[in-house]
């Protein structure tokens, strides 16, 4: 009879929802907060990482043969899907920099050059004022990402009727490439940010006398066999690390013509010659 020989399984703990268990007071309380604050990047680093995905689908969809339009025709699906990626990237990268309910904000911009806390300011900016709010945008050089018309029009009988009309944009070239540029360093940010933690929340375990210690060990504690989501495959594989996110943005390519003259000499019949 043959007898398979499992190797030993990982043993994983919940350390981040040790942090409400633990006692309110010194040291668990410093305790508490170290481990919520290295929560807190971990989540920052996931957003980063799923806005950068985001923005590697753009790329891929602004190199296809049919490139996206910045300026949104309620005809062009593609376009739309675009604007929409652009805008839910822009939303998680800004979110990152700054606090809300239930995370702080990151200081992303330690050791940046001007120009780049520059080009962070503008990313935020946009967020804030075209958005994630409503805004016409019509403080930014490169022109504005809505408009709206409000127009009278007199018909042949001598009447007279109001016809709204508006643009918006889906997204613009020069911002996605910006925001393309930024979140690699935004993840090294991160990156920095979560060992920096980690050493702080190591520091403060390994300073723990026995009686302490114990104390932390109840409030962590038995080894989970699961988490919600997480296919039973990955959950084994836990001590393996993630695979880094690449991305890049594609240069834009002329907009189609949506029914304007096509101006680009005809194809070459393969039939004839």
């Amino acid at each position: 009879m043959m007898v398979s020989v499992k190797p030993p399984s990982l043993q994983v703990f919940d350390i981040g929802g040790a942090a409400e268990r633990l006692p309110n007071r010194a040291p668990f309380r410093a305790i508490g907060k170290a481990i919520r604050r290295r929560v807190e990047a971990g989540s920052a680093l996931l957003d980063l990482k799923s806005a950068s995905h985001k923005v590697a689908m753009l790329a891929r969809l602004v190199g296809r043969e049919s490139a996206i339009v910045e300026t949104e025709f309620q005809d062009d699906e593609r376009a739309s899907i675009g604007g929409s990626l652009f805008q839910h990237a822009l939303l998680l990268y800004a979110r990152v920099a700054t606090s809300n309910d239930q995370r702080g904000a990151m200081p992303l911009t330690n050791g940046w050059t001007d120009e780049q806390r520059a080009k962070h300011r503008h990313l935020l900016d946009l967020r804030r004022k075209v958005v994630a709010h409503f805004g016409y945008g019509d403080h930014y050089a490169d022109g504005t990402w809505a408009m709206d018309r409000l127009l009278l029009v007199q018909l042949a009988d001598g009447q007279f009727t109001q016809v709204d009309y508006g643009q918006r944009t889906n997204y613009k070239q020069n911002d996605a490439k910006l925001l393309s540029d930024m979140l690699p360093l935004a993840l090294s940010s991160i990156e920095r940010i979560k060992v920096e933690r980690d050493t702080d929340l190591d520091q403060l375990l390994t300073s723990l006398p026995p009686a302490d210690f114990a104390v932390f060990a109840k409030a962590l504690g038995n080894p989970i066999d699961g988490v919600e989501n997480l296919p039973a495959e990955l959950f084994a594989s836990l001590g393996t690390p993630p695979r880094d996110l690449f991305h890049t943005l594609s240069p834009a390519k002329e907009p189609p013509s949506f029914g304007m003259i096509d101006q680009r000499p005809p194809a070459a019949d393969a039939s004839s010659g």
